[in-house]
């Protein structure tokens, strides 16, 4: 196990309510997401709620988000009342990849976490993207922006699972116990604890 103190501070956000969620169906191939499938009115207004609720947000100093449209948009409307910071998109921060349930009912997020729940090895079952693949890309994320950025206020824009699998880690869970911490709801804000202890693996 590894010891990890971060120097910044990280505030995680869920990208707001989208056309995905309002129809109820799984979309997380970027093939899809990244140009289509953004907010709802209903989802702006919830961003716009969500900077009301968590003042943080109009002091952070970067923002980056998954490049899908749904969290893109998101963060724009977070830019615009900070003084239009720049957005940077980055690939580690998409939604985690459901495989051949993409395009169904998103009633089948509960077969793939429970899937979860009973997979030994963590392997790609239906071509879902397996949770440490996700805990790694995300991790790598936090520890790039460590090596670039000092005492920072940083908003992380990203996806459901993606997001709870980092809090999962970060305090002091195994990443496939994501699913034990409340969920992610759209447009929720999470602060990541400043320190906490990791499998060396994630290091790497």
């Amino acid at each position: 196990m590894k010891s990890i103190v971060l120097h910044n501070t990280y505030l995680c956000m869920r990208h707001a309510q989208s056309i995905a969620n309002k129809t109820h169906v799984i979309i997380s191939d970027p093939k899809a997401g990244i140009n289509n499938y953004g907010l709802t009115q209903e989802g702006e207004q919830q961003v716009l709620q969500a900077i009301v609720t968590n003042k943080e947000l109009l002091s952070v100093n970067h923002i980056y988000t998954s490049d899908f449209l749904r969290a893109y948009q998101t963060a724009l409307i977070i830019a615009q009342q900070c003084n239009n910071i720049p957005v940077i998109k980055d690939a580690r921060l998409r939604e985690r990849f459901f495989g051949q349930f993409e395009r169904t009912d998103s009633e089948n997020y509960h077969k793939v976490w429970d899937m979860d729940c009973i997979a030994e090895n963590d392997v790609a079952c239906y071509d879902v993207e397996p949770i440490h693949a996700v805990a790694r890309r995300m991790l790598s994320f936090i520890f790039d922006c460590e090596k670039n950025h000092y005492k920072q206020n940083i908003l992380i824009v990203s996806h459901g699972d993606p997001l709870q699998i980092l809090y999962a880690i970060t305090h002091g869970l195994s990443p496939k116990q994501f699913k034990s911490l409340p969920h992610f709801i759209n447009a929720e804000v999470r602060l990541l604890p400043s320190h906490f202890t990791i499998q060396e693996e994630y290091t790497a």
